[in-house]
């Protein structure tokens, strides 16, 4: 029996998820628009501590490459990179900063964050700027990719929320990567890891620093206009200092690079991984979507694959999932160069998450908080997704 509904909207398709897969859950008439002040996350530690400026303590922490003080870091409305890129270039003794996982852009999000240093140094107690504060907890220890048990949500929903009391929320939902995995406002980071694997060097930079895009601000969009027009010089005076990367890739052009050199020697290592990955998760997404329409409903996928690999190069066995795995990356991505190989990730994904300690606080007629735990690499706004549909607005 057919347990799905196909998605139609466009920012759907364009990052494979074409299906809603959890239809018991869709509330008609309840909006969700996304925004710093009405998507709140606090990331668990492994200890299931709370990531919260309330723990931090009024000390200087000596900071080594063998003393890592762990800070509280609360952003809103920037990405995780940015402002770790803005802690380290703001104390030129910082070598490193560790964090367990990027948190959404369009969110208030706090989670925990560890500094290494070069030599030795104090470090202040609190560190400001655009946008992000950071406190240090009085613990150290180095942070890890994983190292967390989870995110605890707080989501904003308004209109006929009275309807949320009629479906069970704590039930199963597709684990697909996330809209702010590829970008919102330019959901193009698959685009640009293909076009980087198949070896499409132009294709990359214009998807990278040109290609201009409603929802950004006019001076990034004058930026992207003057990089498409070769005007790299004037685009790297022009793009907002948000956009270090952009401006990178545009000095090195106007400096007579050439496209070969900029992708081998201006974008970072872990950048072109971010890429890639960006492009593994489209993958995913489109393998699990087409698996839930082939088979009829989620709970029919999870019965035959409880995890799907990650679609790479690497992936082996004869089995249904591997196999689907597969047929996507050859049907998606035309030839794989060989000097980036060993960017793809190896890794297998749980096909569902199931949120837990689901709750909601009424605040009125019409509107309600949200508030639910999900485990790491799960997506609280694929969950919003399935309950309000295209009514999941960006703003």
């Amino acid at each position: 029996m057919r347990s799905y509904e196909l998605a139609t909207r466009e920012l759907d398709v364009s990052v494979g998820m074409l299906v809603y897969a959890a239809p018991e859950v869709y509330v008609p008439g309840v909006i969700h628009r996304k925004g710093p002040d009405t998507f709140l996350v606090k990331e668990v530690y492994l200890t299931g501590e709370d990531a919260d400026p309330a723990s931090c303590v009024d000390e200087a922490p000596t900071c080594s490459r063998r003393e890592t003080p762990i800070y509280v870091l609360c952003k809103s409305g920037i990405p995780t990179q940015e402002a770790v890129e803005a802690i380290r270039t703001s104390l030129p003794f910082v070598k490193s900063v560790g964090y367990a996982g990027l948190k959404d852009a369009d969110a208030t999000a706090c989670q925990f964050m560890s500094l290494r240093c070069v030599g030795e140094a104090r470090l202040p107690p609190r560190l400001e700027g655009k946008s992000f504060t950071a406190c240090f907890t009085g613990k150290y220890g180095w942070l890890r990719r994983g190292d967390l048990l989870g995110n605890r949500f707080s989501v904003l929903l308004e209109g006929r929320v009275e309807g949320l009391g009629n479906v069970s929320l704590a039930t199963m939902y597709p684990n697909f990567f996330g809209y702010q995995r590829f970008g919102t406002r330019r959901p193009v980071t698959h685009l640009i890891g293909k076009a980087l694997v198949e070896g499409r060097c132009w294709d990359a930079l214009e998807l990278m620093a040109g290609t201009p895009m409603e929802g950004e601000s006019m001076m990034a969009r004058r930026a992207r206009q003057a990089f498409m027009e070769g005007r790299y010089a004037e685009a790297a005076r022009t793009y907002p200092r948000s956009l270090s990367l952009e401006k990178r890739v545009a000095s090195a052009l106007a400096r007579g690079a050439s496209c070969d050199e900029v992708i081998e020697r201006v974008i970072r290592r872990w950048e072109k991984a971010l890429f890639i990955e960006a492009l593994q998760s489209y993958l995913f997404n489109l393998a699990l979507s087409r698996m839930v329409i082939e088979r009829g409903s989620l709970k029919d996928v999870a019965r035959v694959c409880e995890v799907l690999p990650l679609p790479s190069p690497f992936v082996g066995g004869s089995d249904l999932c591997s196999g689907t795995s597969r047929r996507i990356l050859k049907e998606e991505v035309e030839r794989i160069i060989g000097d980036l190989k060993n960017l793809w990730r190896r890794a297998v994904r749980p096909v569902y998450f199931v949120p837990e300690g689901v709750a909601i606080d009424y605040l009125g007629s019409r509107e309600a908080m949200l508030r639910f735990f999900l485990g790491p690499s799960t997506y609280a706004s694929v969950m919003i997704r399935e309950m309000v549909r295209d009514m999941l607005i960006f703003r």
